[in-house]
């Protein structure tokens, strides 16, 4: 779970057992968490591992993931809509697999 920068909206993404899809929850302070429609992604498995990076400046947050088929895929999200990087094709297509989160992400933050 993630806030999209200053905007009081925050996302939850999980799995579940359709391949896909980016599944989700969103949290607003007046509705609370409601499930949301899933994002189709072409090709991609089951979620398997994710991390979520916002960028509190430009109210977006970037999501990272894991599949079932070991192929890693980023995302973003502006509290209004999705975008899958990559033209929707994986970044990579062998993540290892692990018990832990085969995989880290870090934002190159603004200097002053």
């Amino acid at each position: 779970m993630d806030w999209i920068g200053t905007t009081g909206v925050a996302v939850c993404v999980y799995t579940d057992d359709v391949a896909g899809t980016i599944d989700w929850y969103r949290w607003t302070t007046g509705g609370g968490w409601a499930l949301q429609t899933d994002v189709s992604i072409a090709g991609k498995g089951l979620t398997e591992s994710v991390l979520m990076e916002a960028f509190p400046a430009q109210d977006e947050l970037m999501v990272v993931f894991s599949d079932s088929n070991s192929d890693l895929f980023v995302a973003t999200y502006d509290g209004t809509s999705w975008s899958v990087t990559n033209g929707g094709a994986a970044l990579e297509t062998y993540v290892s697999k692990r018990d832990t989160v085969p995989f880290g992400v870090r934002l190159k933050r603004p200097s002053n």
